[in-house]
């Protein structure tokens, strides 16, 4: 199925084929063993991430974030389709609809963590 890869690291947003209704493919394109779906798009789209990021934080981390947003994402981000019963389904969001997407750095995710109290 269709989904979007957002990689702060390589500061691509690009196209990824996950199968439908593997966990397993989420986590190894994540690079995760626990996930996260903080944000809901209008179009039933869905972005996942690391729920976990900051309790592996490393210094060479980098996030991402959008100009409306009061903070950055730590790490790599999905973003999957959903049907209306909940399933999984290719996301109808475009490249094109990531163009505004601010790239954080690892001392600026390092700023943020120390700011949010997750890094002491």
């Amino acid at each position: 199925m269709k989904a979007i890869l957002i990689d702060p690291a390589k500061r691509t947003v690009s196209e990824v084929d996950i199968k439908k209704g593997s966990l397993k493919d989420i986590y190894k394109t994540l690079e995760c063993s626990t996930f996260e779906c903080p944000v809901s798009y209008p179009n039933g789209d869905t972005m996942y991430c690391d729920e976990e990021a900051w309790l592996t934080y490393d210094e060479e981390d980098t996030g991402f974030m959008f100009p409306d947003w009061s903070y950055a994402f730590l790490g790599k981000a999905l973003i999957i389709g959903c049907t209306k019963g909940g399933n999984d389904a290719d996301c109808k969001s475009k490249i094109s609809d990531f163009k505004n997407i601010i790239w954080k750095s690892e001392t600026q995710m390092y700023l943020q963590g120390r700011k949010m109290g997750l890094i002491i």
